[in-house]
């Protein structure tokens, strides 16, 4: 027969494990209201008025989370978190090197800000490159983010990751991958008023100049000529983690009538594209300059396998023009 003692520590013990339970739920429910908090004053950085959200279901390769944002029952846009690992970033041994974006979209689907969430990527990189890559992005259209002129300079590693990421979320929100932009006609970056190109056939090519093509404009007037210019360097031991590697720079190069150069248009380069993206200036301060007279521009500082590159490409040209 249970005593009264008994009965009552019993009564006791039950007492403080319901009271331990209230309190266990009552504790939860706290933290997960903080952290409901702590996650809608994030929301708001980007959407102000904000003041719900859902966490929703999104079956993309890349995207392991979709968030609706909302003001009452008004959707503001969405937060997308974004992944993708690369295993060949120089230096790293072969290690999974994971990024992870958190892309905030409107309603509209345009592309409102673009945050790294964790990066696992070569920091100087993500700083100087990445990252002002992605501010650029803001104010796209999500399926039309293609049509963006970026600098590229982290492009080998991180922005693969970052076009699976974009293109994920197009699909999700339009049922379609990003619309790829009309391509450039080089030609007509060249020559202002191009209407037509054909080969010079009189034209005797080099080992570096390897084409001439005459252009010319809708009356069939002459505007001057397209050089081809290619070659390949060998890094040897110059640049870090590339070493004995044959490295291919391939160059239009426009000419008036003159001899000036009306522009130079890079059609393919294995050089590293944040080192490469640098000369940008310089070619543009070629333009109006004669071939023959191309060394008075001063060339930029630093990137200086590539600048010697150029250079190798540009005197190739001026003695055939000599």
């Amino acid at each position: 027969m249970m005593t009264r003692e008994n009965r009552n520590l019993i009564l006791n013990t039950l007492g403080a494990l319901l009271v331990g339970i209230v309190f266990l739920f009552a504790f939860n429910s706290l933290i997960a209201n903080q952290t409901k908090q702590q996650a809608l004053s994030y929301y708001r950085e980007v959407f102000p008025t904000a003041n719900k959200f859902e966490t929703v279901t999104v079956n993309q390769t890349g995207i392991v989370e979709k968030v609706k944002i909302l003001k009452d029952n008004v959707l503001l846009g969405y937060l997308y978190v974004g992944y993708g690992v690369t295993t060949s970033i120089p230096g790293h041994g072969g290690s999974q090197d994971e990024l992870r974006l958190h892309v905030f979209v409107k309603a509209n689907r345009e592309i409102i800000s673009i945050v790294v969430d964790f990066s696992e990527h070569t920091a100087s990189f993500v700083d100087n490159y990445l990252k002002p890559d992605l501010a650029r992005l803001k104010g796209a259209i999500v399926e039309q983010y293609l049509s963006v002129d970026l600098v590229g300079g982290a492009s080998a590693y991180s922005m693969p990751i970052v076009h699976n990421i974009l293109s994920a979320i197009s699909r999700d929100l339009t049922g379609a991958n990003p619309v790829a932009p009309n391509p450039i006609d080089p030609y007509a970056e060249l020559f202002e008023n191009y209407a037509s190109k054909s080969d010079d056939t009189t034209f005797t090519a080099t080992a570096v100049v390897t084409k001439k093509e005459v252009i010319k404009d809708s009356s069939d007037a002459i505007l001057g000529h397209v050089y081809t210019l290619t070659s390949t360097r060998n890094t040897a031991d110059i640049i870090p983690f590339h070493d004995d590697e044959n490295w291919n720079l391939t160059l239009l190069v426009g000419v008036d009538t003159e001899g000036k150069i009306t522009g130079i248009y890079t059609v393919s380069s294995d050089h590293t594209g944040s080192y490469y993206g640098l000369h940008a200036p310089y070619f543009a301060a070629l333009e109006g300059v004669a071939v023959s007279n191309y060394e008075s521009v001063d060339t930029i500082s630093g990137a200086s396998f590539s600048r010697t590159h150029i250079l190798e490409l540009l005197d190739a040209l001026q003695g055939v023009l000599a």
